[in-house]
């Protein structure tokens, strides 16, 4: 899954039954993607450049809402338990960084 934070601040979550990834997908600089965040309630700026804390809870609701398979939840269960091995996961663990990805230049 990723979530899309479009030019007009607009955020979204996209893929949500593909728990074998996370990012952030934005042409805005990482100021602009953890404001747009906040103010869509997902999430938030980070320490780290070029990455931005996603509210766990907010991003399961929003990802399970679309077509997900019976097995999502152990599947997003096992997506945390993974962020939380490698560091990605804030020690209350209630935010996950996740890495902002530019499109390519033209």
């Amino acid at each position: 899954m990723f979530v899309h934070v479009g030019g007009d601040g607009a955020v979204r979550v996209e893929q949500g039954d593909d728990c074998t990834r996370l990012h952030i997908a934005t042409a805005l600089d990482a100021a602009a993607t953890g404001q747009a965040l906040c103010d869509a309630g997902l999430g938030g700026p980070a320490d780290q450049p070029d990455s931005a804390w996603l509210s766990v809870e907010a991003l399961r609701e929003n990802a399970s809402r679309g077509s997900v398979g019976a097995d999502w939840p152990e599947r997003w269960d096992a997506m945390i338990a993974y962020a939380e091995r490698k560091g990605w996961l804030a020690a209350d663990g209630t935010k996950v960084a996740a890495h902002i990805e530019y499109p390519a230049p033209a």
